[in-house]
């Protein structure tokens, strides 16, 4: 039986997810999380003397030499109907009598629950280099822009001249701000669950005693580097939809920023371009077509991911918990890792590809149908600067405006018949005035503080992740 589409499909796969993270979100990754999460607690059980100390090791040395393949669980399954009874079942198969000491006291969810953000940890650092990776480069990208003047647009019509690279810088903060976010929740959802059925550890207290219950699950979660619960979290699933939720949310961010170049790509904007291999195709039936696909598909991306994002928010267990969150847990928390990882891989490729037409930007900003009106704000400042005046300088100008464009003439031609507007100015600091290529603020100061923060704080995370390896 061939893979469905799309996770699995040969074809559709590279459209929605990364060979990287695909390899954590497998079936047999998913199985191997959960014999390790077995094998530690029946570690932790023996040293506490919940467990015969001759079979349980005999066990622990028979699940260190077995490797178990989704192929044969699903043979069980069929037959029981529920899958970790159908897991188990393989491993008393596999390990003999001695699995008879195997899963004494923990529930379902404690081994898929600490299973899954297992899985997750590796996911999150994707992400995250991913990220990092993008932060840099749009850093990398600002600086080289910080004094290129482009057209700033408000509701996608032009407004103010900005500098490319505090639009790059800002799209880098960006990044950093959901990555801090990111990394932040991990306190959240880092930690592992050993309660039992409903929470009270009481198979454990009947094994050994209250304390040493409490111990037990302390010690598993230290052996499998998670944190320890405060009390029973099995009722928590918000734990899994928070990072679901930031997911959403870079993901929309990266959206946003891959429209804004796909805009830029317009070749009546021309602003922008992204390089294509000459083998490339674009179309089936135009040759000529350059088409941002991969950007685009950014936006898709996006919307699938606020829809795992929702359907985590909406799950409503009854009681200690139900089976209502299995199929959303299962489709939308590797699917948002799976699909926001597409979209950082495609975003990275296109800003290492990107290439920039700074005289194009610059055509932009002093097009002769915007009949230099962009210059209005800078005039009135200047004007106010000289008289005390705003308001009034406000309204004459956007009388002006409109009889510019009623009458197809530039504002400095009509300016120039006004004395109120040109009297206060030498014909230098008037024609200055109309120059703003030149009128970009402290943009270059705001790409310099950003790039070295963003900088500085990826850097110290890298050294602080080196630190941690080494301890």
């Amino acid at each position: 039986m061939e893979n469905p589409i799309p996770f699995g499909g040969l074809l559709t796969r590279e459209a929605v997810s990364t060979q990287e993270m695909r390899e954590l979100w497998t079936e047999g990754a998913m199985l191997d999380t959960w014999l390790r999460v077995e094998r530690v607690v029946l570690q932790e059980q023996i040293a506490l003397d919940m467990i015969p100390s001759g079979p349980g090791v005999k066990l622990l040395e028979a699940l260190d030499a077995i490797q178990i393949q989704p192929d044969q669980v699903l043979v069980r399954k069929g037959e029981v109907g529920h899958l970790m009874v159908a897991f188990l079942k393989t491993l008393r198969h596999l390990c003999g009598e001695s699995a008879e000491h195997l899963h004494v006291g923990p529930t379902t969810q404690d081994i898929m629950d600490t299973g899954m953000v297992l899985q997750m940890n590796p996911a999150h650092d994707l992400i995250q280099k991913q990220s990092a990776d993008l932060c840099l480069i749009l850093c990398d990208r600002a600086e080289e822009y910080r004094e290129t003047v482009v057209m700033g647009r408000t509701h996608q019509q032009p407004a103010l001249p900005t500098s490319f690279g505090l639009v790059l810088a800002g799209w880098a903060l960006c990044v950093q701000d959901h990555r801090v976010r990111l990394n932040e929740a991990r306190r959240r959802w880092l930690i592992g669950s050993l309660s039992g059925g409903v929470g009270t550890q009481s198979a454990f207290v009947e094994l050994a005693d209250p304390l040493n219950a409490r111990e037990l699950e302390r010690r598993m979660c230290i052996q499998l580097g998670l944190a320890v619960p405060p009390m029973d979290l099995q009722e928590r699933f918000d734990r899994f939809s928070e990072p679901v939720t930031l997911l959403a949310g870079i993901s929309s961010s990266l959206a946003k920023m891959a429209m804004d170049l796909v805009h830029g790509m317009q070749v009546e904007v021309d602003e922008i371009a992204v390089n294509l291999n000459r083998e490339e195709h674009s179309s089936s039936t135009m040759p000529h077509k350059q088409n941002p696909e991969s950007l685009e598909h950014l936006a898709g991306l996006a919307s699938l991911v606020q829809g795992y994002a929702h359907a985590m928010l909406s799950v409503r267990q009854t009681g200690h918990r139900d089976a209502t969150r299995i199929p959303v847990l299962w489709t939308a928390l590797p699917g948002a890792y799976l699909m926001t990882s597409r979209a950082l891989a495609n975003l990275n490729k296109a800003m290492d590809r990107l290439v920039i037409h700074p005289e194009a930007m610059r055509g932009n900003v002093f097009n002769p149908r915007l009949l230099d009106q962009v210059a209005t704000e800078r005039i009135m400042i200047a004007l106010y600067r000289k008289t005390g005046k705003k308001m009034l300088i406000h309204q004459k100008l956007h009388d002006l405006c409109t009889m510019a464009r009623d009458q197809n003439l530039s504002l400095k031609t009509l300016a120039n018949q006004e004395p109120d507007l040109r009297s206060p100015f030498t014909e230098r600091e008037w024609d200055d005035l109309f120059d703003i290529s030149t009128y970009l603020g402290t943009a270059p100061m705001q790409v310099d503080d950003v790039v070295k923060r963003l900088r500085r704080e990826i850097f110290d995370e890298e050294g602080q992740a080196n630190s941690s390896l080494q301890d």
